[in-house]
């Protein structure tokens, strides 16, 4: 099975964290829709039963002072009406008034299928069911799509007798009105309009975060993992100081340059020969007129110089080497798991380096490798006989 790194199981963090933003903004969003609908029925049934009322004293009126057809449509005629509401009465078989003189005069006298074919065309929706209920003969209320350019009506209709004939009278109202009229649906949009940027904000604030803590992670694990490979080299050289201080020596470096002091290198010294350590390369560095630079130049001047030559014998060396100071003028360098060719070449650049950047300075520089039959103290003894004396 593959294994993911650290920055793939980020990544699926942050694309974990940014989906669960998004379905819980869906949730929120259908829940409000449903909430909205649901507001939405409950005011257009408070409208329906003013309609229904408005329709039954209609009904009352017609009951009251028509004996006949004519006589029932002339007090339609006479009913308020406006763009946004109308009037109709349609008989057993067909439909004897509708909305206005010039409606009737295209539609009147269609039979309920005709006026059905009729509505369909129009961009009707629902007719099906609006006519089941007009054959019915019970009241009713019903929202219904007659005209896609009127959009939806909320239709109430009552049934009576004029005349020994049962009729149907009733009158349509615009939805779009009534919600816009109450300012419904203006209330309904803003608050779409808001939940939707709120969402927005959530999914960009989640998204931002998961990023930035994804940076971070990622961030702190680099810093980790260089912080083990620190502690691997800390704990290379504590090894060594603990088998120093394992020997009795409370102390093991030299203070003023940072290097190992002598008392540590001789006994790493006599650790790598109990061990017959293999592939030991030594380089011995000596600086030849220290007296002489003392005397011309004073204490101070010396003293910075030691430190400097420390500095660069420590640039030269690579975290498995060991860099002593071991008298005032002298420094050595251990060189393991190493071969002969890298200690001659470390020693010659070294030399180089340490000649050209103070022309006032007198530099020797010898070096050896312990060979298979040679000892780690005859390695030693070659690399200091390599070494010109003091003049």
């Amino acid at each position: 099975m593959k294994k993911f790194g650290k920055p793939e199981i980020e990544l699926t963090k942050v694309f974990a964290a940014v989906t669960t933003a998004i379905l819980l903004c869906i949730c929120i969003w259908l829940f409000l829709n449903s909430q909205t609908a649901m507001l939405s029925e409950g005011y257009i049934d408070g409208v329906a039963k003013n309609n229904e009322y408005i329709v039954d004293l209609m009904a009352a009126d017609i009951a009251v002072h028509a004996s006949s057809e004519n006589e029932a449509v002339g007090i339609i005629k006479n009913a308020p009406s406006s763009s946004v509401r109308y009037w109709f009465l349609l008989s057993s078989e067909e439909l004897v008034f509708e909305r206005s003189a010039d409606t009737t005069a295209a539609i009147g006298r269609l039979n309920y299928s005709e006026l059905e074919e009729y509505y369909v065309r129009q961009g009707g929706q629902n007719i099906d069911g609006y006519f089941n209920l007009i054959k019915s003969g019970e009241d009713f209320s019903a929202v219904v799509i007659k005209d896609s350019a009127y959009r939806s009506e909320l239709i109430s209709a009552r049934f009576l007798v004029i005349g020994g004939e049962k009729y149907c009278v009733g009158t349509g109202v615009s939805q779009s009105f009534m919600l816009s009229s109450a300012k419904l649906g203006e209330r309904i949009i803003t608050l779409k309009i808001i939940a939707l940027v709120l969402c927005a904000a959530v999914i960009l604030l989640t998204a931002s975060c998961a990023f930035a803590n994804r940076k971070k992670t990622l961030k702190i694990s680099v810093l980790q993992n260089d912080l083990a490979s620190k502690n691997i080299l800390v704990q290379g050289h504590g090894e060594r100081l603990a088998a120093i201080e394992s020997d009795g020596f409370e102390k093991s470096d030299d203070t003023p340059t940072g290097l190992y002091n002598k008392i540590f290198f001789d006994a790493v010294i006599k650790k790598l020969s109990a061990r017959k350590t293999e592939n030991v390369g030594i380089i011995y560095i000596r600086l030849t007129n220290l007296m002489t630079l003392n005397y011309e130049k004073g204490f101070a001047y010396t003293s910075q110089l030691i430190m400097d030559i420390a500095d660069k014998v420590k640039s030269y060396a690579t975290e498995k080497d060991i860099c002593a100071h071991v008298s005032k003028n002298e420094y050595v360098m251990l060189k393991l798991n190493t071969t002969s060719d890298e200690t001659r070449q470390t020693a010659k650049m070294l030399y180089d380096e340490l000649r050209s950047s103070n022309p006032s300075v007198d530099i020797a520089a010898g070096s050896s490798f312990k060979s298979e039959d040679m000892t780690i103290e005859a390695a030693l003894d070659a690399a200091l006989a390599a070494t010109p004396p003091v003049l």
